[in-house]
């Protein structure tokens, strides 16, 4: 399976804008989850995280519609 790489790439990945943001309130005590959204050769890479506790969850996406859709799964 060959892969499409973007045409510039210039360097490491850079952190954008959060896909989202969640707080759920779990007695006395809230967890919250953040879908990170980073630049990547391919496309973007979405990173979930729960109360910051490292990488839960990672996945590439070529298209800004593939994002959104892997998002809100």
């Amino acid at each position: 399976m060959s892969h499409l790489q973007r045409s510039i790439w210039n360097g490491p990945p850079e952190r954008l804008s959060d896909a989202f943001h969640l707080t759920k309130q779990k007695g006395e005590r809230a967890a919250t989850a953040v879908c990170e959204v980073w630049s990547h050769p391919f496309g973007w890479e979405l990173r979930l995280k729960v109360d910051g506790r490292g990488l839960q969850m990672s996945s590439v996406v070529k298209s800004a519609g593939e994002m959104i859709e892997t998002a809100e799964q």
